[in-house]
């Protein structure tokens, strides 16, 4: 029995710190869907993948973030990798 509850433990401690990495979503190059508000920081890139796209772009003085929303065409935001 405490063979068993030994070996339960060991597994799941295993599966908790080996499981996959969590990267918040303001961290990952994204494809942006229509409407979707995006967190955009310093050295992030917004690419237009198609002529005709619209992007609404909302910086507040004082902020270190700004917003971005695809209005219409299809944009990719491209993340400033960790230094």
């Amino acid at each position: 029995m405490i063979k068993k509850i030994f070996t339960f433990t060991a597994g799941l401690l295993f599966l908790v710190g080996c499981g996959p990495e969590s990267t918040p979503e303001s961290k990952k190059d994204a494809t942006m869907i229509i409407g979707k508000q995006y967190k955009m920081y310093a050295g992030n890139k917004i690419i237009k993948n198609v002529e005709g796209t619209h992007i609404q772009i909302t910086h507040v003085n004082g902020e270190s973030e700004s917003t971005a929303i695809l209005i219409d065409g299809n944009a990719s935001i491209i993340r400033k990798p960790k230094s």
